[in-house]
């Protein structure tokens, strides 16, 4: 109707979820906090070069949350660095190193103090030995969950090298189920869209709260807090899927 129309002419939904991803942040805390174990120890951001966890990073800034121990990023450039081999001169940026610069402009942006750890990828073998890792731990050839298990893991792996103290990690676990993240949603109309999102929100497991578990800490999304998951089901595909603009802006 003219309502939706106009709040997306506005930018109202996008509002709506920055404020209700500030509420899910402020709940995790809270929960932190009542948790003697993990209350006092510092944490880490996982920090990809999606619009999920640059968010949180976001959010964790302008509420004046304790700052993060470090912010985290894999970047997986294999086909890059094997090309320089081969040819003896630069390759164009693939998508992994995308992700990776837009990251670093996230992390100067709002944490410029804190550090900003790199986990760079150039080559197979890195990469099977951390996906032989990942079967191990999860006992698991599935290779969907094993995909999504390697970035996680060798970023909590890399921050628990470093700093040892570091005993939390905080994802975008749920972010794209919610909010209609997997290109496979955006041809779902109505109805389907609204009943395709809340079958995988029903299965959904994360790998990353096992392999935490397996690297002695504990790995937590703001976007699973109820409240939050409450939120975002209730909105439509206009309020998830879209073409947008996206910048960082900086004050000098």
């Amino acid at each position: 109707g003219n309502g939706m129309e106009e709040r997306l002419r506005r930018g109202g939904y996008g509002a709506e979820c920055g404020a209700a991803l500030r509420e899910a942040v402020v709940a995790l805390f809270e929960r932190r906090e009542n948790a003697p174990t993990a209350s006092s120890s510092p944490y880490a951001v996982i920090l990809s070069g999606g619009v999920d966890t640059s968010a949180l990073v976001a959010a964790l800034s302008e509420l004046a949350m304790p700052a993060p121990a470090a912010l985290v990023t894999v970047n997986i450039n294999i086909e890059s660095a094997e090309s320089e081999r081969r040819e003896g001169e630069g390759h164009a940026l693939n998508a992994s190193a995308r992700d990776a610069a837009y990251a670093a402009a996230v992390a100067r942006t709002y944490y410029p103090s804190v550090p900003h750890l790199v986990v760079a990828v150039q080559s197979r073998a890195a990469l099977e030995s951390a996906c032989r890792d990942c079967v191990q731990h999860l006992r698991s050839f599935d290779g969907m969950a094993v995909r999504n298990a390697v970035v996680p893991y060798m970023a909590m792996r890399r921050v628990r090298e470093e700093i040892p103290d570091v005993r939390t990690f905080l994802t975008g676990d749920g972010a794209d189920e919610l909010l209609g993240g997997y290109s496979f949603f955006w041809g779902y109309e109505g109805a389907r869209f609204v009943e395709e999102r809340a079958k995988m929100c029903r299965e959904w497991t994360f790998s990353t709260v096992a392999l935490a578990r397996v690297l002695g800490c504990e790995a937590l999304s703001p976007f699973l807090q109820k409240r939050f998951v409450d939120w975002a089901l209730r909105q439509p595909k206009e309020a998830c899927v879209g073409r947008c603009n996206l910048r960082i802006e900086r004050d000098e």
